[in-house]
């Protein structure tokens, strides 16, 4: 009776166990905190892998006391009545908690996304900047071959700014592959007629 009481005993304390390890992982998986840039949505994004990994362990462990709970209720050792419904509990509660997960996980994807847009906005624009630069530039040369050199410059410019409507296509084909909340976001719209000016 002493030692059956002392294995109850055991299976509750890591009952209470695994339920504060499941908490400790529902901050992470259940957080609002989406990033502020591409590194910080990154480091989420492994926050988060991290967190969802610890909870398949958690949930395996869960596995292994569902069969120590049914040993003891096998045995009728009493108290053992209490272990299904409580072990239902938490395996729902897991099981919202991956729900959860899955929907964080998506809004991180598509925050990475996000600011993947605007780094390659700037990409863009920076390309365009250089190239009205070159365009622009009063310097005519000063000698034959740094005139060769300048109207070199300048036919690979017109070649590339002939190319520039391929980089609007392909920054707007990915401003509409972003998850419809950032698509419709303001930024994004701005930033593309700003892009387009």
């Amino acid at each position: 009776r002493l030692e059956d009481n002392k294995r109850l005993c055991q299976f509750w304390w890591d009952v209470a166990e695994l339920e504060h390890g499941i908490k400790e992982q529902e901050q992470v998986l259940s957080s609002n905190d989406t990033g502020r840039d591409i590194v910080t949505v990154s480091h989420l994004l492994a926050k988060h892998k991290n967190a969802e990994n610890n909870l398949r362990d958690l949930e395996k462990y869960l596995d292994r006391l569902d069969v120590s709970g049914k040993e003891l209720q096998d045995e009728n050792i009493p108290g053992s009545d209490n272990i299904p419904p409580r072990l239902a509990e938490i395996r729902d509660y897991i099981n919202k908690l991956k729900e959860l997960s899955k929907a964080r996980k998506e809004r991180l994807a598509g925050g990475v996304e996000y600011y993947q847009f605007f780094t390659d906005a700037d990409d863009v624009d920076r390309y365009l900047y250089d190239t009205l630069r070159v365009m622009s530039s009063e310097d005519v040369g000063k000698d034959e071959g740094t005139v060769q050199l300048l109207l070199k410059k300048h036919d690979d410019v017109t070649d590339e700014l002939q190319n520039f409507d391929q980089h609007i296509k392909v920054l707007h084909a990915k401003a509409e592959s972003l998850p419809q909340e950032a698509r419709e976001h303001p930024d994004i719209r701005q930033r593309l007629d700003t892009t387009l000016r």
